[in-house]
């Protein structure tokens, strides 16, 4: 299925998360067949790796290892932009660890993967609530952290324990997330959740276009701007200014 999918999408940068097999030489001679190599695994437990990181050449520059996530560094058409792939912990408490080491991000940065977690109850189906501290805490992480849920086609639950109804369980645990720095430099940062097929997870397939003829910052508001003490004085101080013209002008002067 994996060759299948590289053969079809031909993805410039692979990210496997459990995938439940060693590295083999014969597994090195079917990625040079469709141009890819592996990059960096995270720390083998029971003789496996639970993260790879595969990637045509020449493409990532330098990576980092945690036992939750591969973050790789990566130049393109004269940017430079980073990546990286979310194994988190199945307990809230784990995961505190993932959100301490996976933060401060510098510079243009897409975090994707399964982050064995839920923002709310919305991406839930069957199975008992989520509990409210480790939604409260990945939401907490996201805003802290400038990030934003990038805009994605295809099902909202991207997990199913397979069982048959009524104990079938859905849930919302891998999906694709920016900073600010990432949806200004690049026109389009969207994601596709594909059909599962022999894992519990779907793929996702994860798209950063850019178009040299058309560059428009968009207006976006992140909650973690009113933690700032200056921020409403400086939104008072701003609107306090009188502009003329017509409604949508002044609208528009407001939010520029």
């Amino acid at each position: 299925m994996l060759i299948s999918l590289l053969k079809l999408h031909k993805p410039l940068l692979v990210f496997l998360v459990e995938p439940m097999v060693s590295y083999t030489d014969a597994f090195e001679v079917i990625l040079k067949s469709v141009n890819m190599h592996l990059v960096a695994t995270s720390p083998i437990v029971n003789k496996s790796a639970k993260l790879w990181c595969l990637s045509v050449p020449n493409l990532v520059q330098n990576f980092l290892v945690n036992e939750q996530f591969i973050s790789v560094t990566c130049h393109l058409h004269d940017k430079c932009f980073s990546f990286a792939s979310v194994y988190g912990a199945t307990t809230y408490v784990a995961r505190r660890v993932l959100w301490r080491d996976l933060s401060s991000f510098i510079g243009s940065w897409c975090i994707m993967g399964d982050f064995n977690v839920v923002l709310s109850a919305d991406d839930c189906k069957g199975g008992v609530a989520p509990k409210q501290v480790s939604c409260n805490e990945f939401l907490d992480w996201i805003n802290t952290n400038d990030l934003s849920c990038m805009p994605f086609t295809g099902t909202c639950y991207t997990w199913c324990n397979g069982r048959r109804r009524p104990h079938r369980i859905h849930r919302r645990l891998d999906r694709a997330l920016c900073n600010g720095v990432c949806l200004d430099e690049w026109d389009s940062c969207t994601y596709q959740v594909l059909v599962k097929n022999c894992s519990d997870h779907s793929p996702i397939l994860t798209s950063l276009a850019s178009n040299s003829l058309r560059k428009v910052s968009n207006f976006r508001f992140f909650s973690m701007w009113l933690q700032d003490v200056s921020c409403m004085k400086l939104i008072h101080d701003s609107w306090a200014n009188k502009v003329v013209g017509c409604p949508m002008f002044i609208c528009y002067s407001y939010f520029s």
